[in-house]
């Protein structure tokens, strides 16, 4: 019953559409990622597990997770302090029980070792709500644009 039960329960979170979109991330319509990007696995973070490190950063049952498709601004740069901050508390509140965080991990880390991932909240994409409402800028890796 146990192979059964793991059995339905993937081809359901097979079937939905978190994890059966295009392995290519879009935002807006536009791939802001490379087209070759595909996801090694999905996984829930139970919130008591969850750390927010910063408005595209957090931390999941130990493992350093950076959010794909936004960048935010940076919470040490002077300039920018006061905006990172709201993208950290914006990420907080969209993260919190009663919602169900659901991780899409790809298979290729950052340069910083972390896991590049599409984060969802009740089976929500995190990055288009924060780029929508101003909080983060569409990013595909390399140079960051500043927010000063």
């Amino acid at each position: 019953m146990i192979r059964f039960s793991a059995a339905v329960a993937m081809a359901l979170l097979a079937s939905s559409p978190a994890w059966a979109a295009s392995p290519t991330v879009r935002i807006e319509g536009k791939p802001y990622s490379a087209a070759h990007l595909t996801f090694k696995r999905a996984y829930h973070c139970p919130i008591d597990r969850l750390r927010i490190i910063d408005g595209d950063t957090l931390v999941c049952k130990g493992k350093h997770v950076r959010i794909l498709g936004l960048d935010t601004p940076e919470l040490h740069i002077p300039c920018e302090h006061d905006r990172a901050v709201a993208a950290k508390n914006r990420l907080s509140e969209l993260l919190v029980a009663p919602h169900r965080v659901l991780i899409r991990e790809a298979r290729t880390l950052d340069r910083y070792g972390r896991a590049l991932a599409v984060v969802l909240t009740d089976n929500h994409d995190v990055a288009p709500i924060l780029i929508g409402e101003g909080l983060a800028h569409p990013y595909s890796g390399g140079t960051r644009g500043g927010w000063c």
